[in-house]
């Protein structure tokens, strides 16, 4: 196994472990608070400490440590996480260079503060449902107590379906899965706030079910009963989630037959907006047309998000156009999969950069975040996104869609406007 490292600027040196032990760790030093994942509570065969006192000033300047498989380093106060997936290092550390290219270890790589890792926030999804105990919907608290012998122990994690939440009966099979039988509210909401493909690593989330086996399939009734749900149920939830509430919808309602999408549905997203001060993201779609003409991505306001692939360019099948607020990861993404509690799987489309852009909103939404009382409205996330993002570096994009690649490590509180009803 290769050596966890952890950098810090309080000590002399690095402490490397090739296998890490909490118990070791807590013996050290009672107070330590270090999580780690799906490392073999085993022999130590190397540690290297340069002082007690190091290692609390590590921790109390540092926060949580969350390790990784392979490499985990501190670097001016952010983690950087070896062997993530592409679409985290892309949003977080931006396009390939070629001087980048020629100097990488062949692994990729991932970076995010620890203190900005979507802690008291709530994001709503409307989609398929989720398999909550999924293990990429667990806290490392949670993946740690699955791992050992303690079967009894109730695992909660960071995603609930309440009942009244889902406006989709279920299916005998759904009950296996979590009320999700489809799959596709799972895979999304894994880019949002998975434990290790994911962005907002300690959001929470309420799934809320309009469609059985795909968001292509939600109807204009199920949608406007979603939208319905979340606002009789927000002030339900625990004092400290009920902040600017983000809505993630990763599908669009086209226009069928030369008609026109709903009146009402645009109508209701617009409500939601500005009535309820919700930040609506959205999935430009994957039918190659002008999203223009979509619900609700040709509602003014809404977060619109396009996709890109590994090599930094546009895809033209999916859709496009003017209304597109930013493009994010969306080809050959890692998700999690229903199969099992543990499996993941590979899927394409606009849903999931959606998602990644639910995320990073998340963590800058983060309590303690500049951010957390700047960003109250779905124009004010869409400007800091579009403020913050990379401009101008992906190729082959459609006519007319912004050249903009979503950015994760940004915590501008000063780019973003007024709401004008508010000037």
């Amino acid at each position: 196994m290769a050596d966890v490292r952890f950098h810090s600027a309080h000590t002399d040196g690095i402490m490397v472990w090739t296998t890490a032990s909490r118990s070791l760790l807590s013996l050290l030093h009672p107070s330590t608070q270090i999580q780690q994942r799906a490392i073999p509570y085993s022999v130590i065969n190397g540690v290297w400490l340069p002082s007690l006192e190091g290692l609390e000033g590590l921790i109390a300047t540092r926060g949580v440590l969350l390790a990784t498989n392979d490499k985990v380093e501190f670097d001016e106060g952010k983690v950087v996480a070896r062997r993530a997936t592409w679409p985290l290092e892309r949003i977080s550390r931006g396009p390939v260079t070629n001087e980048r290219e020629k100097n990488r270890d062949l692994t990729y790589v991932y970076e995010y503060f620890p203190t900005l890792q979507g802690q008291d926030t709530l994001l709503w999804s409307l989609d398929t449902g989720a398999r909550i105990k999924h293990r990429e919907f667990l806290t490392e608290e949670e993946a740690e107590a699955s791992n050992s012998n303690e079967r009894g122990r109730p695992v909660a994690g960071r995603v609930q379906t309440p009942t009244e939440l889902a406006f989709i009966p279920d299916k005998p099979r759904t009950r296996q899965l979590s009320s999700d039988l489809y799959g596709h509210g799972t895979a999304v909401l894994s880019c949002a706030l998975g434990r290790t493909v994911g962005v907002a690593r300690r959001a929470q989330a309420y799934a809320v079910r309009i469609s059985q086996d795909d968001t292509l399939g939600a109807t204009v009734d199920s949608v406007l009963r979603g939208l319905g749900g979340i606002v009789e149920n927000f002030q339900h939830v625990p004092p400290r989630l009920r902040h600017t509430p983000i809505i993630l919808f990763p599908a669009h309602h086209a226009p069928h037959q030369g008609r026109p999408p709903s009146e009402i549905l645009r109508h209701a997203w617009h409500v939601m907006m500005a009535h309820h001060s919700a930040i609506v993201v959205s999935g430009a779609g994957n039918t190659e047309g002008d999203t223009c003409t979509y619900t609700p991505g040709g509602v003014t306001g809404v977060v619109n998000v396009g996709s890109m692939h590994a090599y930094d360019g546009g895809t033209y099948a999916y859709s496009n156009g003017a209304c597109v607020t930013l493009n994010a990861p969306g080809v050959r993404i890692k998700v999690a999969s229903v199969r099992e509690s543990f499996s993941t799987r590979y899927g394409t489309g606009t849903s999931f950069a959606a998602a990644f852009v639910a995320g990073v909103l998340l963590t800058a939404m983060s309590s303690g975040s500049p951010l957390r009382d700047a960003l109250i409205s779905s124009e004010r996330a869409s400007a800091w996104l579009t403020a913050t993002a990379w401009h101008d570096v992906l190729n082959h994009l459609p006519p007319n869609t912004p050249n903009l690649l979503l950015r994760s490590m940004r915590t501008d509180a000063g780019v973003t406007p007024a709401d004008p009803a508010q000037q």
